[in-house]
């Protein structure tokens, strides 16, 4: 990873843990399953940014492994955002 690679991870790292301060606060006025979800994706996608941050301190690639299962944690949270219906029950849709 180069030191603008570095430089760029680090702040999308910072932007993701803002996004999901912003949304922890949302939720907690009014307490909507759909805004926890999606916070709980920016908090995964924070702790992405935080293992690759890890990895270029060391200078190794082990984390690598990691980060596919970080990604896909967030894409299942974000799905579920936009699947579960107001009321916290099974799938919803525009009219929800």
């Amino acid at each position: 990873m180069t030191d603008l690679e570095a430089v760029i991870a680090a702040w999308i790292t910072v932007f993701a843990f803002a996004l999901f301060v912003v949304s922890a606060i949302s939720y907690r006025r009014v307490r909507n399953p759909r805004v926890l979800m999606i916070g709980l994706a920016f908090l995964a996608f924070f702790i992405k940014g935080l293992v690759m941050s890890i990895g270029v301190v060391r200078g190794e690639d082990a984390m690598e492994g990691y980060i596919p299962i970080l990604d896909l944690a967030v894409l299942l949270l974000l799905a579920s955002a936009v699947l579960l219906r107001r009321d916290g029950q099974g799938k919803g849709g525009v009219d929800d």
